[in-house]
């Protein structure tokens, strides 16, 4: 697997450390504080599609758009994959509420009707965010 952060993503993480690790077929991306505190992470496997598994931001740090840059990363390394689509479950509290919607944000739309909560993201149009 292919794995490289491109400058242009440094601007969500700094002044925090990422750490990745892959286990069998799961790979982990967490950041940690300048005290090497673990404040969140993203594990996702890459197949013929990227799929996320679980994303968790520590409440103290979340909107700092550190959610955000961990699928931009996830997704930028299934692009560096030759991978077109993105997928996960979004079990978050605001699931079905678009306004608030990291996923929707982001370009994920929902597969089905509510209340089922799989998503799918192009990841090139995701990793347009950035732009």
């Amino acid at each position: 697997m292919n794995i490289s952060i491109p400058e242009k993503y440094h601007k969500y993480f700094n002044p925090y450390k990422l750490h990745i690790k892959i286990i069998n077929d799961v790979t982990f991306i967490s950041i940690k504080n300048k005290f090497l505190k673990k404040i969140g992470f993203i594990s996702f496997v890459l197949d013929k599609d990227l799929t996320i598994l679980f994303l968790e931001i520590d409440p103290l740090y979340r909107h700092q758009k550190l959610g955000t840059f961990l699928i931009l990363i996830t997704c930028y390394i299934g692009y560096q994959n030759n991978i077109n689509f993105a997928f996960l479950d979004d079990t978050t509290k605001n699931a079905w509420i678009l306004d608030k919607n990291i996923y929707i944000k982001l370009g994920f739309t929902y597969i089905n009707e509510f209340p089922f909560p799989e998503m799918k993201g192009d990841v090139t149009k995701i990793l347009k965010y950035c732009k």
